[in-house]
């Protein structure tokens, strides 16, 4: 467990666009919601659309996004 006031870097096992995590979040959790798209201004949007703010070289683990959102959507599924 890192220290207070410190910040740890890591990253998944794969890459994927915000847009494609909230299709795989709409399916996971059965949403009709339409997804938006929307430009991120300024110099975070730049850096975010260059792919500059990915950390490959840090990735931990092994569970993917899509994995990890069905265990959160299994563990909160209603009881018949």
């Amino acid at each position: 467990m890192p220290a207070a006031n410190t910040t740890v870097t890591v990253g998944g096992p794969g890459v994927l666009s915000m847009r494609d995590m909230a299709a795989l979040w709409k399916h996971a959790v059965g949403s009709r919601a339409l997804i938006a798209g929307l430009r991120m201004p300024g110099a975070l949007g730049k850096l975010w659309r260059s792919g500059g703010a990915l950390v490959i070289e840090h990735s931990v683990g092994q569970t993917t996004f899509s994995q990890w959102l069905a265990a959160q959507t299994a563990s909160r599924a209603p009881n018949p």
